[in-house]
């Protein structure tokens, strides 16, 4: 990623504190304190299946996968996990937060360091994409 967006951090993260912090979003939990739902009355309940920190030379990169996220969801997480890896909460907190909707320290990672690589749809629900795509094509 050029460096236009990217969120400098100083000093640098432990990258394995931040793994550890990152464990405590997997499964399913009511996210409603991370943020807000896109329509009013809607879950906030999501499963994250995949959420780490890897080093990519200077850099650090948080990937996270799950079902669905809420608005401002990853951008209050990232800020939550560097919140820990810099000490500012702690590990416990954090895991209250996730599993008792407990709220923590308000704040957002900046977007211009979050970027969205890939959209991945069920494979029933990518189906019906394909085939929508096919019918348009035959109209």
């Amino acid at each position: 990623m050029q460096d236009h967006y990217a969120w400098h951090i100083w000093p640098k993260l432990d990258v394995d504190l931040l793994n550890e912090a990152a464990k405590a979003m997997l499964g399913k939990h009511d996210f409603s304190v991370f943020g807000r739902p896109m329509k009013p009355g809607a879950s906030t309940v999501r499963e994250i299946f995949h959420s780490q920190w890897q080093q990519k030379g200077e850099r650090l990169e948080y990937e996270i996968e799950g079902n669905a996220f809420l608005y401002h969801m990853v951008r209050r997480t990232v800020y939550l996990l560097v919140s820990c890896a810099k000490e500012k909460i702690t590990l416990q907190a954090l895991h209250d937060s996730v599993n008792q909707c407990t709220p923590l320290r308000s704040g957002l990672a900046p977007a211009k360091g979050l970027v969205l690589t890939d959209v991945t749809y069920p494979l029933g629900k990518q189906e019906q994409i394909d085939n929508s795509e096919i019918l348009d094509d035959i109209a």
